[in-house]
C-alpha cells in the first residue's frame, strides 16, 4: 500500500460515497479523527468477540469490570483511554497497537496549517 492511501478515514466510505465530501472535511479535525479511532477499536472488539464466543457479561467478568462500564465503552466509544483500549485488548488476549505515520505531504517537507 502506498503511503498516500493512508487515511484517517476509512477508504471504503470514501471511494466517491456520498459521504466523502463531508469526510474531507473533517480529516484534519481531531475530535473527529478521534471518535473515528474509537470506533474502529469497538468494531474490532466486536468483531474478536464474536470470533472467540464471548459475550458483553463474559468480557465484563474477563476484565474485571461492571456490565454497565462495557456498556459504556461499546455505546460511549470516544471516551476511551489508552489504558481502557489495553484493558479490552488483554481481556480479549489480542495486543493493542497505535501508531502515527506522515502524510504524503509531510514526507515531501510540507509543514501543516
Amino acid at each position: 500500500m502506498k503511503t498516500d492511501e493512508f487515511s484517517y478515514i476509512d477508504s471504503k466510505s470514501t471511494q466517491g460515497g456520498w459521504l466523502a465530501p463531508y469526510e474531507a472535511k473533517f480529516e484534519r479535525d481531531p475530535d473527529y479523527i478521534a471518535e473515528h479511532l474509537a470506533i474502529l477499536i469497538v468494531e474490532q472488539a466486536l468483531g474478536m468477540m464474536e470470533r472467540k464466543g464471548i459475550s458483553r457479561a463474559q468480557l465484563s467478568d474477563l476484565m474485571g469490570v461492571s456490565r454497565s462500564y462495557i456498556t459504556r465503552v461499546f455505546n460511549a466509544p470516544p471516551n476511551l483511554t489508552l489504558r481502557s483500549i489495553a484493558h479490552l485488548a488483554l481481556a480479549l488476549g489480542t495486543k493493542p497497537h497505535a501508531s502515527i505515520y506522515p502524510t504524503c505531504s509531510a514526507e515531501q517537507g510540507e509543514v501543516p496549517s
